[in-house]
This record gives structure tokens, sequence and C-alpha cells, in this order.
């Protein structure tokens, strides 16, 4: 399972807003939904931001 935070960030050059996402790999499949939650509150408030949006990535072999 894999947790998605995608940022919204304004340039201080152009001023203009983009998307820049953060993707964390092999987290246990014991880790609740409310974990992941408080994971990507606790980076995101690490790395001083306050709008985001998490995503948790499933990743599954198609036979």
């Amino acid at each position: 399972m894999k947790l998605k935070i995608v940022f919204s960030v304004k340039s201080d050059i152009t001023g203009q807003a983009k998307e820049v996402s953060k993707t964390f790999a092999s987290f246990a499949k014991e880790v609740t939904d409310e974990g992941l939650k408080q994971f990507a509150k606790a980076y995101a408030s690490l790395v001083d931001k306050n709008a985001y949006e998490s995503f948790k990535v499933i990743t599954e072999k198609l036979d």
C-alpha cells in the first residue's frame, strides 16, 4: 500500500499555483485509513502546508 499526498504550491517567482506530490511506499497492510490520515496530517505540518489532499494507493497484480 502507498500513500500519496498532493499539495497546492504557489510559486514565489511567477505567482502561479501548481500541484506537487509526495508518495510514501511500503506501509504495512494493517495500517488503517485513520492511521494514514494521521500520517498525512503530520507530514503536512512538518512541511508547513495547510492545504493538501491525501490518497491511498493500492497496487494489485492483475492475472
